[in-house]
């Protein structure tokens, strides 16, 4: 098998072969209290002690410089039904609109940051802003959860995510998806 590949196909080998990815609501809030959402393609658990979540943001975006000069952000996740909601918050800018208005969402308080969370999803994690690493043209933002919000119809009699549940939002390859069939659990081969 020849495996060859250019600089030039690089970008679409990231952009093809890394997926699914959870699509993410990010919630933030400027420091006159404004909230705006941004809708992240690219998030990732970083470590489980202490609890913490990588997003890819462009610097350029209005998002990224109110979640560094407030030094927290929402990490909100949308279920399958909120998918225009979801597209809607990540194609516009919330720079000269109401971003929770527009696309019919409501503010949950948050316990323990300043950026609200987003009502409508089932998971809402707040974090706050430990570390930026700049990678390009995005900058990996590090928040530490310090708190969950979790909708309990999702979660089974352990209190352990159900799969059954359904309620992650999937971005592949540009469309939007839903979680698929299981193959097999962790660890199996053991």
């Amino acid at each position: 098998m020849d495996k060859h590949i250019s600089k030039v196909h690089m970008q679409s080998v990231s952009s093809s072969y890394f997926y699914p990815w959870p699509m993410v609501m990010v919630s933030c809030v400027s420091p006159d209290g404004k909230p705006n959402i941004i809708t992240i393609g690219a998030s990732s658990v970083c470590s489980s002690a202490p609890p913490t979540i990588g997003i890819a943001v462009s610097p350029q975006r209005y998002s990224y410089r109110l979640i560094v000069e407030t030094g927290d952000f929402g990490v909100n996740l949308p279920s399958p039904e909120q998918v225009e909601a979801t597209d809607f918050c990540g194609t516009h800018s919330g720079r000269d609109m109401d971003k929770f208005a527009a696309a019919g969402l409501s503010v949950q308080p948050p316990a323990l940051i300043r950026s609200p969370l987003i009502a409508e999803c089932p998971v809402s994690l707040e974090c706050r802003l430990r570390e930026v690493v700049d990678l390009g043209s995005h900058h990996w933002v590090i928040g530490e959860m310090v708190a969950a919000h979790v909708d309990q119809r999702l979660l089974d009699a352990q209190g352990r995510f159900s799969p059954s549940a359904q309620h992650a939002l999937f971005c592949f390859g540009g469309d939007y998806r839903r979680v698929g069939e299981q193959i097999a659990l962790w660890f199996f081969t053991r």
